[in-house]
């Protein structure tokens, strides 16, 4: 029987080297109540639908406010018998959920925040947040959207669909195109699933920093899955540290790392089953 080894794609994460600002407070969510929320500012569980045996009324996150709808702030653990509160966030304890439109007649939950330090217009911006696929157990879900609009008369940077239940990374850089003030996140999709959403970051960066976005980017591992040969791709001549782990954190060793047009692994000696690999450079640190 053939081995069949595979990298592991829980988390994609891309280490740009900027050293900037975060312009938007408490984007992990985790500053607030040390109780999850229903509607943020107003509101209460639903018993009946969702599962749920408690109702409570707490405020949301700190530094946000509700545009449309309901969006909750979710606390790990603090509602047991919610059987979509028994996800862990993406770090920290809390993140936050957005329904899209759920009815005909319904808006899509928004909620918004005033940025540290506002947008320049033709200036250069990297947005980055973790989203996963909220699913609920009394109806069938579909994939969903989240949209970041800035000052509803600005930019407006819609996510890919949502499809995974487990919490990915993404990024987008972009030019403003006005002066923004404040940032506003919604759900945009006639859907009957939600999109959870933590760590946003949005940081000012220099052009001379883009081409080094654009090859982290395009850097390529593969095939996935393989057998015995695993290819690695740069755009550059850098010679980087390469590790991989098992799938409970263990360095594994007993692999050989080949040097010709780019790079590749010779892998033969691993047992089937996920592994995780980390390839570090001057310029950046990825694990997949």
């Amino acid at each position: 029987m053939k081995r069949i080894i595979t990298l592991c794609f829980l988390t994609l994460l891309i280490s740009i080297s900027i050293k900037a600002q975060n312009l938007v407070p408490n984007g992990d969510f985790e500053l607030g109540p040390d109780s999850s929320s229903m509607g943020w500012q107003f509101g209460a569980w639903d018993t009946t639908n969702g599962g749920c045996t408690t109702t409570k009324f707490v405020n949301g996150p700190y530094f946000w406010t509700i545009v449309t709808g309901s969006p909750d702030r979710l606390v790990e653990g603090n509602f047991p018998p919610c059987n979509w509160d028994k996800d862990t966030a993406a770090s920290g304890n809390a993140y936050v959920v957005f329904w899209g439109i759920f009815t005909l007649s319904s808006t899509p939950e928004a909620g918004k925040s005033t940025l540290l330090i506002p947008l320049q217009k033709d200036s250069i911006y990297h947005l980055s947040y973790y989203v996963k696929l909220e699913t609920f157990s009394h109806i069938s879900f579909t994939p969903v959207r989240i949209a970041f609009v800035f000052n509803n008369i600005g930019d407006s940077l819609v996510s890919s669909f949502v499809t995974d239940t487990i919490w990915q990374y993404r990024d987008t850089i972009f030019k403003s195109s006005v002066n923004s003030s404040e940032i506003k996140i919604t759900g945009i999709d006639y859907a009957f699933s939600a999109v959870d959403i933590d760590n946003i970051k949005l940081e000012k960066i220099t052009p001379n920093l883009i081409d080094e976005y654009l090859m982290q980017k395009n850097l390529k591992i593969y095939p996935n899955p393989f057998t015995d040969i695993l290819f690695i791709d740069l755009m550059n001549n850098e010679t980087p540290i390469i590790k991989i782990f098992d799938f409970a954190g263990k360095i594994i060793d007993n692999y050989t790392i080949i040097r010709n047009d780019n790079y590749s692994l010779d892998c033969s000696k691993l047992s089937s089953g996920i592994y995780f690999i980390n390839i570090i450079t001057n310029q950046i640190n990825i694990t997949k």
